[in-house]
């Protein structure tokens, strides 16, 4: 099993969680490292090793023609989840970084990545995956932790990157058509049909009447909902819904 030292084995020096320096976990299939403590792993695993990123990926694989399908509408999807991620003050993310602005910048980060190229790859259809893109995205926030510190005004930034990337992802694995449609500049996006059936419901928040509502999602006896008219998102109690019907429930108020 290969324990890191220095850059010679082609992986990373810092670790991918916590991006510490020490004896690593060399992934096989990529460059990442990882403390034993930090993947979790209770001791050295047996045969060659894969990190949990590669391994999702190779879960996505095994998909055949549904992965296909999802890359193909992946690439439609990414441009404006990548868009919203380059907000003001992002400048420093868009291209890849050169010595001329970061003399000694490879001296620390083994795996460069930018906006551009997350880009570019997403045009060629490389992302397998919401969390292959999102995997791959998280490199920004590690090489600027490695090269900036994990307090400097650069990571602070590169962290919001990373947060808008993590819910334009979870909003396109909750509903791909939502999502594409919601990027459109039609005003009747939200009442299109869409290839998942979404339950509807009338919702209420405590202090608001009920609402008819679109649910995305359901964790135990929470509902995450999102509101016709001004598409609110709430989670709200399973108990403070009601299957949609034509007459409104008593405590509808019609604005």
């Amino acid at each position: 099993k290969q324990w890191y030292q220095t850059q010679s084995t082609g992986n990373d020096c810092y670790c991918w969680i916590c991006h510490h320096t020490g004896n690593m976990l060399c992934c096989e299939r990529c460059p990442r490292v990882f403390h034993i403590k930090c993947v979790p792993l209770t001791e050295e695993p047996d045969d060659d090793w894969i990190c949990p990123c590669c391994a999702h990926l190779e879960e996505c694989k095994k998909l055949g023609d549904r992965s296909k399908c999802c890359r193909t509408n992946l690439a439609k999807m990414l441009p404006y989840a990548l868009d919203r991620m380059s907000s003001s003050g992002t400048e420093a993310f868009q291209q890849p970084v050169t010595t001329e602005v970061a003399p000694n910048y490879f001296d620390f980060v083994h795996y460069p990545m930018d906006m551009g190229t997350l880009r570019q790859k997403a045009k060629a259809g490389v992302w397998q995956c919401t969390q292959h893109f999102l995997d791959n995205a998280r490199w920004i926030l590690h090489n600027c932790i490695i090269f900036n510190g994990g307090k400097s005004r650069l990571t602070a930034l590169a962290r919001t990157v990373y947060n808008v990337c993590q819910h334009e992802m979870l909003e396109i694995s909750l509903c791909p058509d939502c999502f594409l449609n919601s990027c459109t500049a039609d005003k009747d996006w939200f009442t299109r049909v869409c290839k998942k059936t979404h339950r509807l419901v009338w919702a209420k928040l405590r202090g608001f009447p009920f609402w008819p509502a679109k649910v995305l999602q359901r964790q135990g006896q929470q509902i995450d909902v999102r509101f016709f008219g001004q598409h609110e998102r709430a989670w709200v109690h399973e108990s403070n819904t009601l299957d949609i019907s034509e007459e409104p429930p008593a405590g509808y108020r019609n604005k």
